[in-house]
């Protein structure tokens, strides 16, 4: 696949642009609805200039939301869940989009993909969801084995993070998974 040029993407009808937007974060309503149909003077494609302006006025517009109040948690949960749960098996969350599956291929090596391994990070994930209610574990993968995601997982969980900070955390790997599919498309 190939991203049309920013050009392009800017005059694409709003159904065109929210394909290229699944591409590019996984597909979820809610951000489609936060940043493309939000109206708001904050979020304004016409005036970025390129895709990665794009991913950082998603990252701004996100990032911005995470308020003490939780107004937009139920929202925030949803875009931070849209993308897979980290090495667990196909069987176990479902369909992976095409890009998910290129980027956790170094997961899957044989070194790396022994039954403890596996069960490791179907129990981390778990742990995650239910230390913060709503939230998936998001990391930018970036060629890293399973051992390492296992470290980091581990450090965040002993971490003493809010929910809030894990999920300024998550968004901000999931913007930064955007713009490495950016680079490569």
């Amino acid at each position: 696949m190939v991203l049309p040029s920013f050009k392009e993407f800017k005059a694409l009808s709003l159904e065109e642009q929210i394909k290229i937007f699944d591409i590019l974060f996984e597909h979820t309503d809610a951000l489609v609805s936060l940043t493309l149909l939000s109206g708001s003077g904050s979020f304004d494609v016409i005036k970025l200039n390129s895709y990665n302006e794009l991913v950082e006025s998603v990252r701004t517009s996100l990032l911005r939301l995470i308020q003490d109040d939780d107004q937009y948690k139920l929202e925030l949960s949803d875009i931070i869940a849209a993308h897979p749960k980290l090495g667990v098996p196909k069987e176990v969350q479902g369909t992976l989009s095409e890009l998910s599956k290129l980027e956790q291929k170094n997961l899957n090596d044989t070194k790396n993909n022994t039954a403890e391994i596996k069960e490791a990070l179907i129990s981390l994930n778990e742990e995650y969801e239910r230390k913060y209610k709503g939230l998936r574990f998001v990391c930018f993968v970036n060629g890293r084995d399973r051992q390492e995601i296992i470290h980091e997982m581990k450090q965040i969980l002993e971490s003493a993070n809010t929910w809030n900070q894990e999920a300024n955390r998550a968004i901000n790997a999931m913007c930064d998974i955007a713009l490495d599919r950016i680079r490569k498309l």
